[in-house]
């Protein structure tokens, strides 16, 4: 249990803490996104967030499921399907798009039909990009976002697939630059906070103050920040 307490009035008050884990890393600008967007929430909501470090999709799934941890940070909304009994917190805080980047001469690609004859590679957790690839013949599977891009790179794929919160920061490396480009947008999802199938109080508090965030825009302010890439504040102490 931590403590906050209020300047100028002397008094306080234990602060709640909303443990969350993520398979995004701080080199991710959707990890900056949903860290800033919820310490808000959290702050407004009484509570003191305390993010777990980055970690593969099934065990930061399995630590959701046995109720170790309070939440996810960031999960679309196939998630639901990955573990039902999940609590999904409306509204969706962010958007992301799944791009396909290839070289910058390559032919566009604005929907999945379109990498059929294509040799693509993707992340070896992205279950959405699995699902909706089935009828492509070469697909090969990577652990990080520098192996995807320099199996193009190379000559090993046509196409990497990736969701842009998550590349664009990679992109804009001198390595790649002027050598890949964005070839187009496959498919774009909602992001949502996820909570533990026994936290629905939890939930309650964090979906009101989620709301009030979308009513006044504010969504949008944080999406700018983390375009910046200006985030450093966000991260917790």
């Amino acid at each position: 249990m931590l403590w906050a307490c209020v300047f100028g009035g002397g008094l306080c008050q234990a602060a709640d803490e909303l443990r969350l884990v993520t398979t995004l890393t701080p080199e991710q600008r959707a990890f900056h996104l949903g860290n800033s967007v919820l310490i808000e929430a959290c702050r407004r909501a009484g509570l003191q967030l305390r993010l777990q470090d980055s970690l593969p999709d099934g065990r930061a799934q399995a630590m959701l499921e046995a109720g170790t941890v309070d939440g996810d940070l960031a999960r679309d909304l196939a998630f639901s399907r990955q573990l039902p009994q999940a609590i999904r917190i409306e509204p969706a805080y962010a958007q992301d798009h799944y791009l396909a980047i290839g070289l910058a001469h390559a032919p566009r690609a604005d929907n999945w039909a379109a990498l059929s004859d294509r040799r693509i590679a993707y992340l070896r957790d992205a279950k959405f990009v699995t699902e909706n690839t089935r009828h492509i013949a070469f697909r090969r599977q990577v652990n990080d976002y520098h192996s995807c891009l320099n199996l193009i790179l190379n000559g090993k794929v046509d196409v990497c697939i990736a969701a842009e919160n998550s590349i664009s920061n990679f992109l804009d490396q001198a390595e790649y630059k002027h050598q890949l480009n964005r070839l187009g947008i496959l498919a774009s999802v909602d992001v949502y906070l996820f909570l533990a199938p026994n936290r629905q109080a939890l939930a309650d508090r964090l979906r009101n103050q989620l709301a009030v965030m979308q009513a006044l825009g504010e969504f949008e302010k944080f999406r700018q920040a983390a375009l910046s890439q200006d985030c450093l504040h966000c991260l917790p102490e």
